[in-house]
């Protein structure tokens, strides 16, 4: 086995980005308004500003664009909003479970009991059901 040979001082390691998969690479100059153009472009096709250039260039057509969710107003807004809220406290409520449940299994303690399991999956099936009356 050979060891890594320590970097000299001033000397910078290369970066191998993704090499295997694209080995070639190539450097564009874009004024600010191009550069903004083409990110904002990539993005609605939901790629990459490098993919979509490529893509672009290859194919001479645009990538269709991936659907997004429409603008909200405050009035939809809103009920998603705390919809959101809850899935991320049920989430933590259960991250909290499954850490209390993972370390009874090393202590051989019951820490985690039958009926906070029901009522996090009884949570979990209520915001479920609110999810699919408000999307």
């Amino acid at each position: 086995m050979s060891q890594d040979k320590p970097l000299l001082k001033g000397k910078r390691k290369k970066r191998a980005w993704n090499s295997n998969h694209y080995p070639k690479m190539i450097t564009v100059r874009l004024t600010n308004e191009e550069h903004q153009q083409i990110t904002l472009r990539a993005k609605l096709a939901r790629t990459s500003a490098s993919r979509y250039l490529v893509h672009r260039g290859l194919h001479n057509k645009l990538l269709k664009f991936r659907p997004a969710l429409p603008p909200l107003d405050a009035g939809q807004r809103e009920p998603i909003e705390r919809l959101l809220y809850e899935l991320n406290r049920v989430f933590l409520a259960l991250s909290k479970l499954n850490h209390s449940l993972h370390l009874s299994f090393k202590t051989a303690a019951d820490t985690v009991t039958k009926d906070e399991i029901k009522q996090a999956l009884s949570e979990v099936s209520r915001l479920i059901e609110k999810s699919k009356e408000l999307l």
